[in-house]
Parts: C-alpha cells; sequence; structure tokens
C-alpha cells in the first residue's frame, strides 16, 4: 500500500534532494529565485514509477548524450545544474565557472561514488584512493558544458543550456507553426524559382539597374551618421544629425576627433561615448536589418565591443552586437549568451591602421547562415560558432535589468573598449541588403560594371538577388507572411518556461552512452 502511494516517491525524493543538493535560489549574494521544481518532480516521479537505478544514474550524469535523447532525459541532467549560481558584478566570470564545474566534480563523488573528492581537488593524500590526477580527470568530464559563469537575469531569462517545459499542446502548437513556417519557406523560395523569368524580364528591359540601386538604398535607411559637423551639445558633449531620417540626433561624450575615412571621424578614449536615440536600431531577431560603419582598428585587439545593442554580459547580452576578436569582426545576436544566440566570426582578421568598412546583415530567420559579413563591400567568409537562437532578443523592464543604453559604441561597463580606434559613417537599415547594394555602396565602380553588363557570368545572380531583396513585390510579400510566422512562434515560446540542464559546446565530438 506504502509502496503504491504517490507519497513513497516524495518520501524517497526527500532523501535524493539533499544528496543532490537542491536548492529553488542561487545561493550566493542576491540568492535569487530559480525554479528547479522540475527536476523535483521527475525525481519523484522516477521513484513511483520504480527507475532502475542504472538508468537513473545515467541520465541524471549523461541524459543529453544518449543516442536519442529525449525530453526527459535531457531533464535529468538537471542534477548537474544545481549548483550555487553567483551573479555578483564584480566577479570574474571564468573563476566560478571553474566553480560550477568543481561542484559537479564533487556532487558526483558523494551521490554516486559515496566518496570525499574535496582534498584532491588541492593536493595528494597518502592514503586517499583519490589523486589529484583522479580528480581533474574527473573534473574534465563536466567541463564542457556551454555556460557563462554568471547567473543571467531579466524576464524569462535562464542561464544556457536549457531546456525548453512545454506540454503536449504546446509541443502540438508550436509544430503547427513550425509546418506553417516551413510551408513559407518553401513558398519564398518556389516563388523566386518561377518568377525567375520576371527577374531577367526586369534586368533586359529596365536600362537602368544602377538607378535603381542607388535609390533602393534608401528604402530602409533609419540611421545615417557622418561625423563631420559636431554640434556642441553642453559640457564635452556634441550631437550629430541623422541623415537617414527626421530621427533625434546622437550624442557624442569626449569625443577626439580626427581625419576619418570620408572627412571627419570619431576616435575613442577612455570616456568616449556614442549613443543614438531611443528605438534607433530596435530589432527583434524576426526582423531582418543591416548595419554598415568604418572602423580603425589601432591595434591588434584580442576582444573589443564596436557596437552594442544588448544588454551587460553578466545579463546574456540580450540584443545584438558587433566585436572584434583578435581584430575577427565577430557578431552576435543572442537571448542568453553563449547557448541561447546565434555567433559568427569572420575566418581572416581585417587590418590594422588602415581603414576598413564593415556591414553586418541578417534576414530575419533565426539562423546564424542568414548573417552575412561583408568588408570594404565584398562578403567574406564566416564560422559559425553558436547556432540556437528560438526567443525573442528585445529589452524587457525588469527590477533585474538596469535600464537598456540602446545603440551604444565607446565605452560600456563589463566590456572592453575599441580603445584608440576609430569610427565613422555609420548605417543602419531595417532590411537586409543585398550583396549588389552593399557593393556599390562601398564601391560603385565595381557594382556600376556589373551593373552594364548584367548577363556576365556571376553578375546576373547578383543581379537577380537584388531583384528579388530589394525590387519584386511577391517575393516581398511573402518574406513578410514568414516574418509574421516567426513572430507567432516566438510569442508563443515567451512564456514557457526554462529550466537549466546540461549541454556541451559546440563543435565536440563526444562519445553517445
Amino acid at each position: 500500500r506504502l509502496l503504491a502511494s504517490p507519497a513513497y516517491g516524495e518520501r524517497m525524493a526527500s532523501d535524493w534532494m539533499d544528496v543532490a543538493r537542491y536548492a529553488e535560489s542561487d545561493g550566493y549574494l542576491d540568492d535569487k529565485h530559480r525554479d528547479f521544481s522540475a527536476y523535483r518532480d521527475w525525481v519523484i516521479k522516477s521513484y513511483n514509477d520504480n527507475m532502475p537505478y542504472d538508468q537513473f544514474v545515467t541520465w541524471q550524469l549523461a541524459g543529453d548524450l544518449l543516442k536519442k535523447p529525449t525530453k526527459e532525459s535531457i531533464l535529468a541532467t538537471a542534477f548537474n545544474r544545481l549548483h550555487k549560481k553567483n551573479s555578483e558584478a564584480g566577479i570574474v566570470f571564468e573563476e566560478y565557472r571553474v566553480e560550477y564545474v568543481a561542484d559537479r566534480t564533487l556532487a558526483v563523488g558523494r551521490a554516486f561514488m559515496g566518496i570525499s573528492m574535496e582534498c584532491a581537488r588541492c593536493h595528494d593524500h597518502k592514503y586517499d584512493p583519490i589523486s589529484q590526477k583522479d580528480h581533474f580527470e574527473m573534473f574534465a568530464f563536466f567541463n564542457s558544458t556551454n555556460e557563462l559563469g554568471t547567473a543571467v537575469y531579466g524576464p524569462g531569462q535562464v542561464p544556457g543550456p536549457s531546456l525548453l517545459l512545454t506540454n503536449n499542446e504546446q509541443d502540438k502548437l508550436l509544430e503547427y507553426i513550425d509546418n506553417k513556417i516551413y510551408t513559407a519557406e518553401e513558398r519564398l523560395g518556389e516563388a523566386q524559382k518561377l518568377d525567375i523569368k520576371n527577374g531577367r524580364d526586369w534586368i533586359a528591359n529596365t536600362g537602368r539597374i544602377e538607378e535603381s540601386i542607388n535609390k533602393a538604398l534608401k528604402k530602409g535607411l533609419v540611421a545615417d551618421y557622418r561625423f563631420d559637423r559636431l554640434v556642441p551639445n553642453g559640457e564635452k558633449t556634441f550631437s550629430i544629425a541623422n541623415l537617414g531620417s527626421n530621427a533625434n540626433p546622437a550624442f557624442i561624450k569626449e569625443p577626439k576627433i580626427e581625419q576619418g575615412e570620408t572627412g571627419k571621424g570619431i576616435f575613442l578614449n577612455d570616456y568616449t561615448t556614442i549613443t543614438l536615440p531611443k528605438k534607433v536600431g530596435w530589432f527583434d531577431q524576426s526582423d531582418p536589418f543591416s548595419i554598415s560603419l568604418s572602423i580603425f582598428p589601432n591595434k591588434n585587439y584580442d576582444e573589443a565591443a564596436i557596437f552594442t545593442h544588448c544588454e551587460d554580459i553578466r545579463l546574456g547580452m540580450k540584443g545584438y552586437s558587433l566585436h572584434l576578436e583578435n581584430n575577427h569582426p565577430k557578431f552576435i545576436i543572442a537571448r542568453s549568451w553563449p547557448t541561447n544566440a546565434i555567433q559568427v566570426k569572420t575566418k581572416n582578421p581585417i587590418a590594422e591602421k588602415e581603414w576598413s568598412n564593415l556591414t553586418v546583415s541578417y534576414d530575419g530567420l533565426g539562423k546564424a547562415e542568414g548573417v552575412h559579413i561583408y568588408l570594404n563591400g565584398k562578403m567574406v567568409p564566416v564560422e559559425i560558432e553558436v547556432d540556437n537562437l528560438y526567443k525573442s532578443i528585445l529589452y524587457v523592464p525588469d527590477i533585474h535589468t538596469y535600464g537598456f543604453r540602446g545603440f551604444t559604441m565607446g565605452v560600456r561597463d563589463k566590456m572592453k573598449t575599441f580603445i584608440n580606434g576609430g569610427i565613422d559613417n555609420l548605417k543602419i537599415y531595417n532590411r537586409e541588403l543585398s550583396a549588389l547594394e552593399v557593393l556599390y555602396d562601398r564601391n560603385k565602380p565595381e557594382a556600376i560594371a556589373i551593373c552594364s553588363d548584367p548577363k556576365a557570368t556571376g553578375n546576373e545572380k547578383l543581379v537577380l538577388d537584388f531583384y528579388y531583396k530589394s525590387i519584386d513585390s511577391e517575393t516581398e510579400k511573402k518574406r513578410k507572411e514568414l516574418q509574421k510566422l516567426r513572430k507567432d512562434r516566438i510569442e508563443e515560446l515567451e512564456p514557457i518556461q526554462e529550466i537549466m540542464v546540461l549541454g556541451d559546446l559546440p563543435n565536440l565530438d563526444l562519445p553517445m552512452c
């Protein structure tokens, strides 16, 4: 009778919760709330279902590495995310990430091996069965989780890796929306294939391809900031007009004004900040957009933020941002970086001590393959480092979010400044630019040569791509239908609870259990 009672699982689980160091708050500093009740319920269910012990162990240690992992087996790995998490502003993230891995090592020793491994973290003991070498061999098993050493706080944010706790009804609804998205993508592709005759007819009959590009480059231009004319606006502060729209001007504090790529440019010191008006550059991950600017790297930057429209690193970098990593441009779109995010990086670095124009375009489809980076008008090869974005990236006010800076460049807390680097000619579009438009904006003679001979090898593809992205109303209509479906999906996902689980770094070739 007692074994058949649901209370049996609750009674047995109460002891396991102590072993698993179960807690509903993070433990450090503010001791903020976190919801791990789904893991607790799984443990209760496992006891009530009389799950075999070997399965109980395997799923908690490596349920994500099974040949065919299920939502339940992945949920079980929350066992190794029940460590304390520190959200204090001054911590070194890597220091605490290592602490979390050490916690897992000790927890596995206690829970499954019945031994203490604390001493072996620092040194060998003569009669201890676990050596320091043994300790760090065990440590290595849990050192591949793709996580950040801080807690990541904000409305609906969960430090990755995480699992969406959907119910059957939500799964069916998301599957329904996914099928509609798939159909819409197919229709968009088919429209371009079927419409190729119209595209070729347009090329043959327009005779004004260059004029069409010039006109298209004004479409969707929401910001165009040149730095030639700075108007004083208070002590050490200047304003600069937006030539792309009627939006308010941008503000620059304590700039160092020198020769730019064209005319004057802004060079960054330890105090320089460039802030665009509120809502300029306000895009969700379902919105296509393009951003172009010229930069002057004064040296090789191991790490530097070029522009940010995101929250702080310890808040998951929610938003989008461009960085240099050893002078390789790196673009991030994130909900909770580094897992619920897109991250691409160019395969080659940009040159030091010379002006380079960078253009980033994004198609709004939520995949890394939709991000393109152009250097001086030409697309460059990129490495996809993260491709797992599924929730909204828009800032939402909350007690933990500390406000939002908008689109900024220059000095920023918790990010390395592009110190002594130059900024010039910033443009923001609320659409994806075609490769031909980017080339025309940066290298008109080469683009004009393509327009003059659009049927030459390689040229037609570029001109047709421009036609579909910037001219053809039918494909534009289908893109908007697809965008609406993606927004619907994000809206359905937003309230769904998530829980921290194990999940390995991208591109790791690990054995299956």
